[in-house]
């Protein structure tokens, strides 16, 4: 398994090299290497190819940039993952009403009206929340085209407070 999961990830550098200007995107670092922080344990092959892969300079006339998710940047360190790169840019949880809005208004997964009521439904609790996953809670909004918005407003705040990512203010 270690060693097709380093073919794939091999596969694509090599298919990304092709052009002369190329992104990837590897989301979740620490499920591509295996880690588990029992132990701790992950996939040396794995590790070994990435870090390879990452360090390398593209061939002349080729440029590629690889964007990499992680939620545990000492893993990385840990790993010694952390020096193959170049830049990393904290993504920090959203823990603002206007940063929900400009996630809600960004997505085009509700009205402007819809936007307001939620809004008004949150200013005075606390929201806490990641990008990804605040992301992945509108795409329940998405589903709901054509029920009314009170409704999908209803629905979109208690998803959140389901979630335990907003704690109404009592």
């Amino acid at each position: 398994m270690e060693a097709s999961k380093c073919l794939r990830i091999s596969k694509t550098f090599d298919d990304a090299y092709r052009s002369e200007l190329s992104c990837i995107f590897m989301n979740d670092l620490e499920h591509l290497m295996g880690y588990s922080p029992i132990g701790p344990r992950y996939q040396s092959l794995v590790l070994d190819a990435m870090y390879s892969l990452l360090s390398a300079s593209p061939p002349p006339g080729r440029k590629l940039l690889v964007v990499c998710t992680s939620k545990r940047r000492s893993v990385l360190e840990e790993l010694g993952l952390l020096s193959a790169f170049t830049a990393v840019i904290r993504v920090p949880y959203i823990a603002h009403v206007e940063d929900v809005r400009l996630v809600l208004e960004e997505s085009q997964a509700m009205s402007p009206d819809e936007i307001e009521a939620v809004l008004k439904h949150i200013r005075h609790g606390k929201i806490f929340v990641g990008v990804k996953k605040l992301l992945g809670l509108l795409d329940s909004m998405r589903v709901m085209k054509g029920v009314d918005w009170r409704k999908r407003v209803a629905s979109f705040v208690n998803l959140l407070e389901d979630e335990g990512v907003y704690t109404p203010e009592l």
